[in-house]
């Protein structure tokens, strides 16, 4: 079968819309300095669209065989696969630093997107895959900004070593310090060495504001007994 029979102007023009979207989301990814960028979120939206197109094509449609045999492949399987698959891809973007810190979510739902609007060029829907992609690029700049104005909570870890002697007054001077600093004590944790005679104390914190770090771990490093401070 002469393959090249299925190659036309409309499928190429697909191709290259699709190239397109999905280069525009990932230049907003690029400009932020995020893993998956301009190339990424480009040769994904052209992939998802090439296989959709293949799908269509009569090389795959109607492929007869012995027996009257007739093989039809369905688009809509095509696409299934495709967000399947890109699932993978997208969790490897996602990193989990700690328990309260999980970097890569909008990356990875970026990818699966750019992954959607091949799938519709290819289908040919182009006004839906031209829109979504203006929605997209609004929900990353314009939500963003909102973002940074909300108060978001903040996670933050106070470690100390003090001796063990001075550990209960110390641990009570930190907690009226960082209540009057408007932070929330989630959780205390003691790491005691009878041997060296000190005591490891780690407040995990939340709070809903900026904080002054440098004021903070100076007046807790002046405190009697504490011999290291640290702040993350």
């Amino acid at each position: 079968m002469d393959f090249l029979q299925y190659v036309d102007a409309e499928s190429g023009l697909k191709l290259l819309l699709a190239t397109a979207c999905g280069a525009v989301i990932g230049l907003e990814r690029e400009i932020r300095g995020r893993p998956a960028g301009l190339r990424t979120n480009a040769l994904v939206c052209l992939a998802s669209c090439l296989l959709i197109v293949i799908s269509r094509t009569g090389a795959l449609v109607g492929l007869e065989g012995p027996d009257n045999f007739i093989l039809n492949v369905d688009p809509a399987r095509m696409g299934a696969g495709i967000v399947t698959g890109i699932g993978f891809l997208g969790a490897g973007a996602i990193l989990r630093i700690r328990e309260s810190l999980v970097r890569g979510l909008t990356t990875a739902a970026s990818i699966w997107f750019v992954a959607a609007i091949g799938i519709s060029v290819g289908m040919g829907a182009y006004v839906l895959a031209a829109g979504s992609t203006l929605m997209a690029l609004l929900i990353l700049t314009l939500l963003n900004r909102l973002e940074r104005r909300l108060a978001a909570p903040v996670y933050r870890t106070l470690r100390l070593t003090v001796s063990n002697t001075d550990r209960a007054e110390t641990e009570q001077r930190c907690r009226d310090l960082l209540e009057a600093q408007r932070m929330r004590v989630q959780q205390v944790t003691y790491h005691i060495d009878n041997r060296a005679d000190a005591t490891e104390l780690t407040f995990a914190l939340r709070t809903d504001q900026e904080l002054d770090t440098a004021e903070l771990v100076g007046e807790v490093a002046g405190y009697g007994g504490v011999s290291t401070v640290d702040w993350s």
